[in-house]
């Protein structure tokens, strides 16, 4: 149930740590989780910034509150207005943790849509990752001259709206 305020915890202790032991002069963050930059920020007095894949917490989670889901059973639907404050303030202290960065950049428009919303900023830069297709291309190409048929193409995701595995197969 608190799966995520565990692993706020956690993250914060290992920044905890890591300001200890060697203070860093710069920390980013590429996990998404965001809560140990405030904390290695002002022990080891560094620059924090924050390079975010997916977002920890979203709106979509809050809107998903009455969608009985693998991870949201009949019976914490029933409990919605305890999950729906646990995410309340989970987002608000994922937002404080987000505006202590100097530095914000986003993987897609997904992203950085939900990351602005929550960590309340208006500076969140897109950043795609680097994508050399051109292998991706030429696989067709360099293929046993004895295999037949199509391409077969595996990808590995989250079942999420957002990842639209149709468009996928649609490509």
């Amino acid at each position: 149930v608190a799966t995520m305020a565990g692993q706020a915890l956690g993250s914060m202790l290992l920044g905890l740590e890591c300001a200890l032991r060697d203070p860093p002069d710069l920390i980013v963050d590429t996990t998404g989780l965001a809560f140990a930059l405030p904390v290695a920020r002002f022990l080891a007095g560094c620059r924090a910034a924050a390079y975010v894949h997916y977002p920890t917490v979203s709106s979509d989670m809050v809107e998903a509150l009455d969608v009985k889901a693998f991870n949201n059973s009949g019976f914490m639907v029933k409990l919605r207005a305890l999950k729906a404050l646990y995410y309340y303030l989970l987002a608000r202290a994922y937002g404080w943790c987000g505006r202590r960065c100097a530095v914000v950049m986003a993987n897609s428009t997904w992203t950085r849509a939900h990351v602005a919303d929550v960590w309340r900023r208006g500076d969140v830069v897109l950043a795609y990752p680097p994508c050399d297709t051109r292998q991706l291309e030429a696989v067709a190409e360099k293929r046993d001259a004895n295999r037949r048929g199509p391409v077969v193409v595996l990808s590995l995701a989250q079942f999420r709206p957002e990842k639209d595995h149709a468009l996928q197969l649609e490509a």
